[in-house]
């Protein structure tokens, strides 16, 4: 979300990455279709809830004029979304909540903290590898299978 709403980018940006590939990877879906960048935060909000207002202001502070028609001030003054583009209407209302897709509790867990929206409080790679879910044993949960699928078969001898 930081990238989108131009609010400064670093490492985090890719644990974020990675919680989608993690999505893509448990549900053979990718998560945020590529859009219009309205439709994309749209879209973002629609899975993972409200975006911080925090991060909405450092975007409002930090993009140029194009992009800042993405983000407006409600009635209080508080920043927010502008309303998306009427063609990614039927996309975002047709997302569920991230849980929804992640039946896996402690895949759900992983991936929470990698699609962090703040980058100071996501997850760090090394402690993403640290979690319980690369910890567990892979044939404990149905929603993985035993063994590792990536594993190169080994040949049978003659």
């Amino acid at each position: 979300p930081e990238a989108v709403l131009q609010a400064g980018w670093s490492f985090p940006v890719d644990t974020w990455a990675v919680g989608c590939i993690l999505v893509e990877l448990a549900t053979g879906k990718q998560l945020f279709e590529l859009a219009h960048d309205d439709v994309h935060l749209a879209m973002m909000e629609r899975v993972l809830g409200p975006i911080p207002a925090v991060l909405l202001r450092k975007g409002m502070q930090n993009m140029n004029q194009y992009n800042r028609r993405l983000l407006v001030k409600d009635a209080r003054g508080a920043v927010c979304l502008a309303p998306c583009r009427q063609d990614g209407v039927s996309k975002v209302n047709g997302l569920k909540r991230l849980s929804e897709y992640v039946p896996d509790k402690v895949l759900l867990d992983l991936i929470r903290k990698l699609l962090e929206y703040d980058p100071a409080q996501r997850i760090t790679a090394r402690d993403a590898l640290n979690h319980p879910f690369f910890q567990a044993d892979p044939g404990a949960s149905p929603a993985r299978p035993a063994g590792n699928p990536m594993a190169a078969e080994q040949p049978t001898p003659p």
